[in-house]
């Protein structure tokens, strides 16, 4: 069950809260495991920093629980307010449909059982700064291993402008660490270039020892077959076997960006904070 409760604040009758992280879902057989891992990375940042919460997580799609179902565990446990956390990079259309919908279903729920609950839905993650130093982290990380050039993989959006926008945080990710010829971002989903067109742009360019890094926040079958299509690319173009950096998530600079998001959507973790422990 992908829920779990913090202490609860010396005073009971202070209103309690309640965090839903909400991840779009996979058929991938890892993803319950890695959303679980990054609730659990949550809910030790939000107790490091003091602020009393429930925590709970579900899916949009494909997974369970769903997320109306972990939220509504929320409220059974006596949440008077919940805030919909997303796990999710970019403003597109899970982030402007699916949660607000998420957050009407709880609503709803909370009116039928005769309860005042205030649901609020936080921002995405995608440009938090924390999230883009750990992606210059990883891509640092391949360097250090002698890996002379990067692809990173994007699921994308319908979206152009939020598929430009995605684009030009990566570069900005990438930084120093790799000149920009060194790095190209391949889209696994969608008519533009895959990790095979984006690998021969880089040896085009002479890299010979590339790595792999997936720009997302749990694992997904589009990545992984993204990189069985990286790795046959590498043998047909000879080069070295492709160095794979993994994925932005679960992790603790994922956490402190989801934490980010709920103080300053919800006003919780500044001592002002109706949540915030005495």
């Amino acid at each position: 069950m992908l829920s779990v409760s913090l202490p609860k604040p010396a005073d009971a009758s202070r209103a309690r809260l309640g965090v839903l992280l909400v991840a779009h879902g996979s058929r991938h057989p890892g993803v319950s495991a890695a959303l679980e891992e990054q609730r659990r990375l949550l809910a030790v940042e939000l107790a490091e920093r003091d602020i009393a919460a429930e925590t709970s997580a579900g899916f949009l799609d494909h997974q369970r629980p769903r997320a109306a179902e972990a939220g509504a565990r929320l409220l059974e446990g006596g949440c008077d307010d919940v805030v919909v956390v997303p796990l999710l990079l970019a403003e597109a259309f899970h982030a402007r449909t699916d949660l607000p919908t998420v957050a009407d279903e709880l609503r709803h729920r909370a009116v039928q059982d005769a309860r005042s609950v205030l649901v609020e839905v936080a921002g995405t993650i995608g440009d938090h700064p924390a999230l883009l130093a750990h992606g210059h982290q990883l891509l640092g990380a391949a360097l250090a291993a002698g890996c002379d050039g990067a692809v990173v993989a994007v699921t994308g959006t319908r979206d152009p402008l939020v598929n430009a926008a995605q684009l030009k945080l990566i570069r900005r990710a990438a930084g120093a660490t790799l000149p920009a010829h060194r790095v190209e971002v391949a889209a696994l989903t969608g008519d533009r270039d895959g990790p095979a067109e984006a690998l021969e742009r880089l040896v085009a360019a002479g890299v010979r020892a590339p790595a792999w890094l997936s720009w997302s926040l749990l694992p997904g079958t589009l990545s992984d077959v993204g990189l069985v299509v990286l790795r046959a690319a590498c043998l047909r173009l000879a080069t070295h076997d492709v160095l794979d950096l993994g994925r932005l998530g679960p992790s603790e600079p994922v956490a402190r960006a989801l934490a980010d998001r709920l103080v300053g959507h919800h006003g919780v973790g500044t001592g002002r904070g109706r949540h915030d422990r005495a």
